[in-house]
């Protein structure tokens, strides 16, 4: 350790693990020049966290930068299996790329499905988005595989699952999610179809030539007709 030259930072990792109670084997996994401060906290936290030898052999077997090593740290810390880790902690997929197999993981996603979430939508936070906002996955697994065959964006794709989580059924969802419209035309149709208005109304404004703006003005001023007639009961 001593033959290393070290930076304030690095310095500063390396005191941390003392301060912590690391021994001086510990400490020497990641008290090493080619880490900078940002790797060292990451292997160091993992350290701390008992993670396990196995665990910190994956963080260190390859050049993985500070942000990949946190995907990895953070699967484990989710729960994940060293074996569903290894399935993303590969230099050839980005920070971003393995967030999104991590989160499809964590999510129970079956891993074919993840990466054809991954080929077909790219990195769009898609299956964060899904985590995140618990989306079932029985109903992610449904509309990934149906609406793929569309050519639908991720913002598209997060409208079909707003709906899901707004109670939309099936035959509702299938009213807007269609390729001639795009993300925001989408949006104007779901919100219709959430406030209870009938078909009649919502074709009134779900015309794909027609501006999202111009939709929204038709949907809102259709929703004030129903407050007003509310109030009037």
């Amino acid at each position: 350790m001593d033959s290393y030259h070290f930076d304030l930072w690095q310095e500063r990792e390396i005191n941390l693990g003392w301060e912590h109670g690391l021994t001086e084997d510990q400490i020497g996994i990641y008290a090493k020049s080619y880490y900078d401060s940002w790797q060292m906290y990451e292997i160091r936290n993992a350290i701390e966290e008992k993670l396990g030898g196995e665990v910190i052999l994956l963080l260190t077997s390859a050049d993985f930068c500070a942000l990949k090593m946190h995907q990895i740290r953070l699967g484990f810390e989710n729960g994940l299996s060293i074996e569903q880790v290894a399935i993303y902690a590969k230099e050839k997929y980005s920070y971003f790329e393995m967030s999104e197999i991590r989160s499809g993981l964590e999510y129970g996603i079956k891993v074919p499905l993840i990466f054809n979430t991954l080929h077909t939508y790219g990195v769009s936070n898609l299956l964060d988005f899904a985590l995140k906002k618990s989306v079932p996955v029985i109903y992610f697994a449904y509309w990934v595989k149906r609406c793929s065959k569309m050519g639908f964006s991720a913002e598209e794709m997060k409208e079909v699952f707003w709906g899901v989580l707004h109670h939309l059924e099936e035959d509702e969802i299938l009213l807007y999610a269609k390729p001639i419209y795009y993300a925001d035309q989408m949006k104007e149709i779901r919100l219709g179809l959430e406030d209870k208005m009938s078909n009649e109304e919502i074709e009134k404004f779900s015309d794909f030539h027609m501006e999202p703006r111009e939709m929204r003005r038709i949907r809102l001023t259709l929703a004030r007709f129903h407050q007003q007639e509310d109030d009037d009961e």
